[in-house]
């Protein structure tokens, strides 16, 4: 039996393919405010022109539009000024995104009981800014219902994590209908999630799921003595806020009920302003405080429940220490006055006080350990020299929060097998000025570090997930890449924030492999580059090699010792390293004893003749 070749076999499958019938999809719904007036179904776009607000059915009763009640909508809505769109029917929603210049609020409303109805795990996301004190780039009024899982993303376009001071730009949605979704709630990406009971005290979350906080913002507004409930909070990463007066209305008597609240690792939360009734939750204290990553009104150790009751959220500023007896494994130790030469301690967390600048001067054989591993800046000028700094916590963290600038000379160290891993929190600047060894990493969440002159990061790696990072031309970063093959190796992963690196980077190789390392990893196109405006040197089994810039961000350099060629480019976050083609040994050996076998016969044959 004959069997037809393979490219006619592959033709074939096509062909049957394209006759069996496929699934029809619903199109995408545009409304787009920025063209010529009219509504018209041959391009899918549908323009209010001047007319700011209106109405668009959706149920199949409007011939203009394309698609039957049932169908899955993707609506896509570019914007600008202040515009209105009201659902007649419940509608079928795929995902939700605004874009444009903005200049107003774009409101997706309903009539009487229509709804939004999730048909499926997805994502909510705008370009469209406002600031905190002028209302939300999306307000959803039409009630949401159906069962799955809500992100709204803020795709990284905040110019700031201060969600506490009105004029700052953010991605904001706002829900104020009565919504009845059961799923889990995610706020992520700088975005800022708006509860508004103005007009509908209604509940806007699904009480028995999690809200996920992602770097992100939920807010409280309107109403008075409302309680939201969710099942449990979830802190996935980035730096993360509850607060009050998005639209600079009431609502200081609301509160959420938070549940059980689990951390993960780098993630932080404030809760601020500091009104009573703003968060409950059943988690419990530590010595005396929810943890090093949770701060209140920014300057603030948050206090909650001690007995793992639903207790509301308040805080403390800890105890003033004035001796170094003071400085003990369960003190929340307050700073108000300099010390100097203080010996190896541990404390549970240090908080430097708002009545002046002080500074903590550790001996030079000192070490002084952070139970609970938060350092908080609340002083203006504020400075920890001398020594070592660790955490005790078994993850790693050190939480660094600075609402003021704050300065670090002290070595950041691992605590015996534990890696640290700094945190920055806070919208004020961290500088390290120390020569800092530890290799859990840093993870800057916002405001700024500032690596200075003569200051290193030892092996650490940087995740940027709000905020910036700078070195100095005359500081130092060492990256490890460490194992026997290739793979990605994050010496910088940019989901939020930016990196500018005028010092000199050393990429540490433990073994003589060639492969393709990702040394730099975004999360998005949106995220930029560190801009590399200092030297490149693979170091380690290799040498010092240095690399040189061609001038378009690829850097190129050779050793000859071992045959190596590296190739970096700043464009990819790639390094790329090729060893010269050398025979396996056990190869080598048999084309050895092959060319042997040859020789030795012509010789036979010659001798023959």
């Amino acid at each position: 039996m004959k069997t037809l070749p393979l490219v006619l076999r592959l033709a074939a499958c096509s062909a049957a393919l394209f006759c069996i019938p496929q699934p029809a999809s619903a199109d995408t719904l545009y409304w787009d405010t920025t063209t010529s007036a009219g509504i018209t179904n041959s391009s899918g776009t549908w323009d209010t022109g001047t007319t700011a607000s209106w109405s668009a059915s959706i149920d199949g009763s409007n011939p203009l539009l394309t698609w039957s009640a049932g169908d899955t909508a993707a609506f896509t809505i570019n914007t600008t000024g202040s515009n209105t769109v009201t659902l007649s029917g419940s509608v079928s929603v795929g995902g939700l995104e605004v874009s444009g210049t903005g200049g107003g609020n774009t409101t997706i409303a309903a009539t009487g009981g229509d709804s939004l109805v999730l048909a499926g795990d997805q994502t909510w996301s705008t370009t469209a800014l406002r600031t905190n004190g002028n209302g939300a780039s999306i307000i959803i009024s039409a009630p949401i219902s159906g069962t799955a899982n809500l992100t709204f993303d803020g795709r990284g376009v905040s110019k700031s994590t201060d969600t506490a001071s009105n004029g700052v730009l953010r991605a904001s949605f706002a829900l104020s209908g009565a919504n009845t979704y059961v799923g889990t709630t995610t706020v992520t990406k700088g975005a800022a999630l708006v509860l508004d009971y103005r007009s509908d005290a209604g509940s806007k979350l699904d009480d028995s799921s999690a809200l996920v906080l992602a770097g992100g913002s939920l807010v409280l507004n309107g109403g008075s003595n409302v309680v939201e409930v969710v099942g449990s909070t979830e802190l996935a990463s980035g730096a993360n806020t509850i607060y009050i007066g998005s639209f600079g209305g009431a609502g200081s008597t609301n509160r959420i009920a938070l549940g059980a609240i689990t951390h993960d690792v780098g993630a932080t939360l404030d809760f601020t302003p500091n009104l009573t009734g703003l968060a409950s939750t059943t988690t419990q204290n530590t010595n005396g405080i929810i943890g090093g990553w949770a701060t209140s009104i920014t300057n603030r150790w948050a206090v909650g429940s001690a007995d793992g009751s639903d207790t509301i959220v308040t805080n403390t500023v800890g105890s003033t220490v004035n001796t170094e007896a003071g400085f003990v494994s369960t003190a929340n130790a307050n700073l108000k006055a300099s010390f100097t030469g203080l010996g190896s301690k541990t404390v549970n967390v240090l908080r430097f006080d708002t009545s002046g600048s002080y500074t903590l001067g550790l001996a030079s054989d000192a070490t002084l350990t952070v139970n609970a591993g938060g350092i908080l800046a609340a002083g203006t000028g504020a400075s920890i020299t001398g020594g070592k700094i660790t955490t005790g916590l078994s993850t790693g963290e050190l939480f660094v929060h600075t609402p003021n600038d704050f300065t670090i000379g002290s070595a950041i160290v691992d605590n015996g097998s534990t890696k640290t891993i700094l945190v920055k929190a806070g919208t004020n600047a961290l500088t390290l000025t120390g020569q800092s060894t530890h290799t859990g990493g840093t993870i800057i969440n916002s405001g700024a570090v500032n690596l200075a002159a003569g200051a290193s990061l030892g092996s650490a790696n940087i995740t940027l997930d709000g905020g910036s990072f700078a070195m100095d031309a005359a500081s130092s970063i060492t990256f490890n890449i460490a194992g026997t093959g290739a793979g990605q190796f994050d010496v910088f992963k940019s989901n939020l924030g930016t990196a500018s690196l005028a010092g000199s980077l050393f990429f540490k190789f433990d073994s003589v492999i060639d492969g393709s390392w990702q040394l730099i990893s975004l999360a998005d196109a949106d995220s930029a580059h560190p801009d590399i405006s200092g030297s490149i040197v693979v170091t380690g089994v290799y040498g010092d090699i240095a690399l040189t810039d061609n001038g378009s961000g690829v850097w190129t350099g050779l050793d000859a010792e071992h045959g190596a060629s590296f190739t970096f480019t700043e464009s990819t976050g790639f390094l790329d390293v090729s060893l010269a083609a050398i025979p396996e040994p056990a190869t080598a050996a048999l084309f050895i004893g092959f060319v042997s076998l040859v020789v030795f016969a012509l010789r036979r044959r010659r001798r023959s003749v």
